[in-house]
């Protein structure tokens, strides 16, 4: 196994400090890979840090961006990913320093501990980003006044990964109980298009488990409070980029 992390050398580039207090392999292979796990915290406080993107990029010949994923509330986070290689991860957070490590994944998988980041400033955070690798300008997720918004059609996981993988990614968004919750309570109202859909609602959930991602083009979780709904529950509205597979049907091929 090799873990080494690239500092930048450009001048004015920041460092993060990464600590890998419980690095080690772990041995549970699944089907199409293996998993990677870490956890990241404020390197001050070592507060877990939720809603941190980490973006993985395959260093082969064909270096592309394979998967976009954000911590959980208590800063963990967790993908799966082909043996044998080697990856490339950039750690970003609004408002703090961002870097990135290299790792070589093994058959068994790899738990890459504690990664500890700094504070930094957010003006300098975007250069970093576009010197570390080459990515879109906007950021999957964008924080509006009343509302969170995630680009799925920019998530490479999109056509493989089934409509409630994708929301998990959301921060404070979990599915575990087979409803959507946010911040630990159930989501109240789900909406497709704006309005109220018989096929999936906060009633019917379970069609999400069988339709892939790439049904979505943007998620907007929309808090308690918001001026246009005056709503006492969060909302999740999902707007398509292609009509809902008729009836309850699974989507099988994933792209």
């Amino acid at each position: 196994m090799i873990i080494d992390f690239t500092q930048k050398l450009k001048r004015g580039v920041a460092f993060m400090a990464i600590a890998l207090l419980s690095a080690g392999l772990y041995g549970q292979n699944i089907r199409n890979g293996v998993i990677v796990k870490g956890r990241v915290v404020e390197k001050a406080t070592e507060n877990p840090l939720s809603g941190v993107s980490l973006w993985c990029h395959d260093t082969g010949e064909a270096a592309k961006l394979l998967r976009v994923q954000y911590t959980k509330n208590d800063g963990t986070f967790e993908m799966t990913l082909p043996a044998g290689k080697r990856y490339k991860f950039i750690i970003r957070s609004y408002g703090f320093k961002a870097d990135s490590l290299m790792v070589e994944v093994e058959a068994v998988g790899l738990d890459l501990g504690t990664i500890a980041i700094e504070p930094g400033l957010d003006i300098s955070e975007q250069q970093l980003l576009k010197e570390a690798t080459v990515v879109a300008e906007r950021p999957l997720l964008e924080q509006h006044s009343d509302r969170m918004v995630y680009d799925v059609t920019r998530d490479p996981d999109a056509r493989r990964v089934r409509m409630t993988g994708i929301l998990e990614k959301i921060p404070n968004i979990n599915f575990s109980t087979g409803k959507l919750e946010h911040s630990g309570l159930p989501v109240g109202r789900i909406y497709i298009d704006g309005e109220d859909n018989e096929f999936i609602n906060a009633a019917t959930q379970f069609p999400m488990n069988h339709i892939r991602g790439d049904v979505m083009a943007q998620i907007e979780v929309i808090p308690p409070g918001s001026p246009q709904y005056n709503n006492s529950v969060t909302i999740i509205n999902i707007i398509t980029s292609r009509p809902l597979p008729n009836g309850f049907a699974a989507e099988i091929t994933a792209a």
